[in-house]
């Protein structure tokens, strides 16, 4: 009875541990069971798929990562921290290309010493449908331009006919008025700078980027192609310093800010865009959202004096494809857009609105790096 006893059992622990290998086998993420040091122990199908199967599987994790990635994953492995967050990484030595994968980890007890477990999960088709979400986008901003491009160019144009007609007639200051050509030719030529800038369809590197400078030039924009019925002002604090981010992305997230804006107030109204350092504490972020975190940041600020939003939209706002605008007027993905870059960045929006009493979306991009770029002067046009 005790052979029969101990048989039941061992049998009983084979048949789970069987069911755990066939859990990890036939897991639809990559699992990679290693060392502390990397040395892989065991790794699931998933994993051999995203492998090229013509080269050698390497013996150590790290070595599937690129050095920055596998230096910071490495170091997380030994801090000890139970659960850290999620990292996104090319993947080397991969069957195509290098897909982008989404890596966590925890630690696992093992055989009386600690081992540790590493997810994969691939991100490369849900990354092309951002970039496919981000490129309509910006093909909705540019049609919603287009009108107000059109027009504003249609002016300048005419300074320019204006001015070369008054040389040909023989003005006596011929020199003002190819002052007014070669101003009237930069002012177009700024336009269209803007224009393909936001037409650019993918991320780019993140660099140094002065967000007064920025902002300045959406406001230098939104003032040219928004018409009269618009006041736009653009202030920000002195001696800000830069920050790492995408250029063209700052100026996507700003422009679709200022055409809500604009979009609030059908009548005309007040634009206000702002930089400015802000501290977030503890509690600051937990009020903020999710995706807020304690730090200093710059926040870039676009306020109007349009209708509102009211409490029931609120949390909606972000939602890809919600929109309150009728039909053909915007496919809703402006606010999903903004949420999406700024999380790139590291950063969140916060919102204040009162119906009838206008609304401020507030972006805040970290500034952890900033310390180590240089700052430059205020931006200040009435």
């Amino acid at each position: 009875l005790r052979t029969i006893t101990r048989l039941n059992r061992y049998r009983g622990l084979y048949e789970e541990r069987a069911r755990f290998e066939a859990a990890i086998a036939h897991a639809p993420e990559a699992i990679v069971l290693a060392e502390t040091d990397g040395t892989i122990l065991h790794h699931n199908a998933a994993f051999a798929a995203l492998l090229a199967p013509a080269a050698p599987a390497p013996s150590n994790f790290f070595a599937c990562l690129p050095d920055d990635t596998a230096a910071a994953v490495r170091a997380a492995v030994q801090s000890g921290v139970p659960r850290p967050a999620a990292r996104e990484s090319r993947l080397l030595h991969a069957r195509a290309g290098m897909p982008i994968v989404e890596i966590t980890h925890a630690p696992l007890p093992w055989a009386g010493r600690t081992i540790v477990q590493f997810h994969l999960r691939d991100l490369t088709e849900r990354k092309a449908l951002e970039m496919q979400l981000l490129r309509s986008q910006r093909l909705e901003l540019l049609g919603q331009l287009a009108g107000s491009v059109v027009h504003d160019m249609n002016n300048v144009l005419t300074a320019i006919d204006g001015s070369a007609s008054l040389i040909e007639m023989g003005a006596p200051t011929p020199e003002l008025h190819l002052q007014h050509i070669h101003k009237s030719v930069h002012r177009a030529a700024g336009m269209m700078r803007q224009l393909l800038m936001f037409g650019r369809g993918s991320d780019g590197d993140l660099a140094p980027l002065h967000l007064d400078e920025a902002i300045g030039e959406v406001a230098d924009l939104v003032r040219e192609t928004f018409g009269k019925r618009y006041v736009v002002r653009c202030a920000a604090d002195r001696g800000l310093p830069a920050i790492l981010a995408d250029a063209t992305q700052v100026h996507q997230v700003a422009m679709n800010l200022c055409v809500n804006a604009r979009d609030a107030m059908p009548e005309g109204g007040v634009l206000d865009l702002t930089v400015a350092r802000r501290t977030i504490d503890i509690a600051a972020a937990a009020l903020a959202g999710a995706d807020a975190r304690p730090g200093n940041y710059l926040a870039v600020s676009v306020r109007d004096s349009g209708t509102g939003i009211p409490p029931e939209i609120l949390p909606r706002l972000f939602d890809p494809f919600f929109t309150t605008k009728a039909e053909g007027k915007g496919t809703g993905l402006g606010l999903a857009t903004v949420m999406r870059l700024m999380r790139r960045h590291g950063g969140f929006v916060t919102i204040e609105t009162a119906v009838g009493c206008g609304t401020c979306f507030t972006c805040h991009f970290p500034l952890a790096v900033a310390a180590m770029l240089a700052p430059v002067g205020t931006v200040s046009q009435p």
